[in-house]
């Protein structure tokens, strides 16, 4: 029963009594008004900007000689699952709702396509099994926060 401003009313009867119960449900309308932030053209456009620059950056870090690569503290494993993480999640809300398993699986072959790039640049970098993995792991995270944000 409706009782005004999104609240509603729920009667029924104790169980165990079988006297008449009710307690007020408040209605929060935040996470709709959350969702729909994140399901807006201007999110998508901005998700798809990130995209782009995630990519160029991911690129340029990957086949970068090791040595040029400015010192940053953390396993190269964690770094990794955050850059595949980022990009999974912004390219599956650029990508918006239904084409998120796309988004995933693009995201994948992207790292797998930089992996192999690093292995044949003569930049003395080298295919690795678990980068692979780590960005597997990101990408799955990422995209998984996306529709979290979107829902």
């Amino acid at each position: 029963m409706d009782i005004g401003n999104g609240e509603r009313r729920v009667e029924g009867r104790n169980a165990a009594s079988g006297r008449a119960a009710g307690f007020d449900v408040h209605k929060d309308k935040e996470p709709d008004q959350m969702a729909q932030f994140f399901r807006s053209p201007a999110m998508r456009r901005f998700a798809g900007l990130a995209t782009i620059v995630l990519l160029i950056a991911i690129a340029v870090l990957s086949l970068l000689p090791s040595g040029d690569l400015p010192p940053v503290e953390g396993s190269d494993k964690v770094k990794h699952f955050l850059a595949y993480g980022s990009l999974g999640g912004a390219m599956a809300m650029a990508f918006g709702p239904g084409r998120a398993l796309r988004a995933f699986l693009i995201t994948i072959g992207y790292g797998a396509l930089m992996e192999v790039a690093q292995a044949l640049a003569p930049t003395g970098r080298e295919f690795s099994v678990l980068d692979e993995v780590a960005n597997i792991l990101g990408t799955g995270v990422g995209t998984g926060v996306a529709l979290a944000l979107r829902r």
